[in-house]
């Protein structure tokens, strides 16, 4: 029942003439938990992809804004067995925590 309403979450943030980056990857990362317990990991970590690099762009690479999509991603792909690129999210993270 989730899935109609975040989707037209997102795709309202998508037509603003400038998208609000925190706003957007918020409904980002909510439709990207969503795929991953419906076991649809491939768009879920398309959707964490996307979300990180609008929110790098926006704010830059080094910013503590960040912090919040890395413990998700990081989250995410240990979820997805993924825990080689789940160690470099969390090495990333703490990196940026610590400065």
């Amino acid at each position: 029942q989730a899935r109609p309403l975040l989707d037209r979450t997102l795709e309202i943030w998508k037509q603003q003439s400038i998208p609000h980056p925190v706003y957007m990857v918020t409904a980002m990362t909510n439709l990207a938990a969503l795929h991953t317990e419906m076991g649809e990991l491939e768009k879920a970590q398309e959707l964490y992809e996307q979300g990180l690099a609008i929110q790098e762009e926006a704010f830059g690479p080094d910013n503590p804004r960040l912090a919040n999509i890395l413990r998700n991603y990081a989250g995410f792909l240990r979820k997805a067995g993924k825990d080689v690129e789940a160690d470099g999210i969390e090495k990333r993270l703490a990196e940026l925590m610590g400065k």
